[in-house]
């Protein structure tokens, strides 16, 4: 069956600065390379085949499109984001900000206000005029118009945002950062064992989780990523504790990815959109150890002694007597004890 559509005359330029970027991160079976920045490939699955698209935004991305109206001198990462927003527009792509939300407020009460104001500014701009963006995209103007107001649901959205301490994971995901902090700065473990050394950690003191074990396999793999190791000792307490939450948060995002593949309902397609290469990379391998059913992706990354080894700890971890998930000993308590004892070893 076809489906005729009538797109604006900007979308292949459009198109094309989404394609440049890069920035899109997807699991779809059925979609061709090429079709990935094509609006038509998600109509007509959205009008013929009943297929709803959601992309999830990271901060980064969330704060350069606020920016597009908050800051006066447009940058070159504020019109590649004012470009996405257009292309979901045209392809009737739901943007989803809430994890970027609850990552800008980081549980701090203090930021509530500014969030909440970036929050409504998104939502002008979501619902904002789209030949308005595209010329802002293009570089044609340097300046979208929004509608003026505050929104009414700005106090009962507050309370919502601060209604949860932690969202679901975040702390075992906190903790697991830790543990490849920690191993990462041991100056008595060579560089040639920290992989090893923290996939031994996460067997016998919590849990495993393919997300995790990726992320240890590129940052302490042959070729590690920039800037994915965030902490540094030289940097104060409150930048170590900063930049450990900033690893959770990747993390995090990371294992929601997975939550959205495995739990998806048939008729919704999931996309993530992150500017940062390393959050890309990672999750990119993910999804490849993912399709294939094993773990030979990593070994492009890996010397072939420690791949092997990696691959025999974790094809055999069930059978460890040291491991202490689902024994009497596995407990909120003992993830606390465990979160606790790193802390005092990173942020003294």
């Amino acid at each position: 069956m076809e489906l005729l559509v009538t797109l604006p005359s900007y979308t292949d330029d459009i198109a094309t600065v989404v394609k440049e970027r890069d920035w899109l991160i997807h699991n779809f079976n059925t979609c061709d390379p090429r079709d990935l920045c094509n609006p038509a490939y998600y109509l007509y699955n959205h009008e013929l085949n009943g297929v709803t698209y959601k992309a999830v935004v990271d901060l980064n991305i969330f704060q350069f499109l606020v920016n597009c109206t908050k800051k006066s001198q447009p940058q070159e990462n504020y019109r590649a984001a004012a470009a996405f927003l257009v292309f979901c527009q045209l392809a009737k792509i739901e943007i989803e900000p809430s994890y970027a939300i609850y990552e800008r407020l980081n549980y701090n009460t203090e930021n509530l206000d500014e969030v909440l104001t970036e929050l409504q500014l998104f939502r002008k701009l979501d619902n904002g005029d789209t030949d308005s963006l595209a010329l802002y995209a293009l570089g044609v103007s340097n300046v979208i118009k929004v509608e003026s107001g505050v929104t009414k649901d700005r106090v009962d959205l507050g309370k919502k945002l601060l209604e949860h301490r932690r969202l679901t994971d975040w702390d075992s995901l906190y903790l697991i950062i830790l543990a490849i902090i920690q191993i990462h700065i041991n100056e008595t473990v060579p560089s040639s064992g920290k992989l090893i050394a923290f996939i031994n950690w996460v067997i016998k003191n919590f849990r495993l989780s393919l997300p995790c074990i990726m992320y240890a396999v590129r940052l302490f793999g042959n070729q590690p990523l920039k800037r994915m190791m965030k902490y540094s000792i030289n940097q104060d307490v409150h930048k170590r504790r900063s930049s450990a939450f900033n690893m959770t948060w990747d993390l995090y995002l990371m294992t929601r990815f997975f939550k959205y593949w495995t739990d998806k309902d048939a008729s919704c397609e999931t996309l993530f959109v992150s500017d940062d290469n390393a959050f890309r990379e990672v999750l990119r391998l993910c999804i490849e150890v993912q399709r294939v059913g094993r773990l030979d992706p990593i070994g492009q990354y890996l010397n072939p002694q420690v791949c092997k080894f990696v691959c025999d700890l974790l094809e055999n971890h069930k059978s460890r007597k040291d491991r202490i998930y689902g024994t009497d000993q596995w407990s909120v308590e003992h993830r606390t004890a465990l979160i606790s004892e790193l802390e005092c070893k990173l942020f003294s």
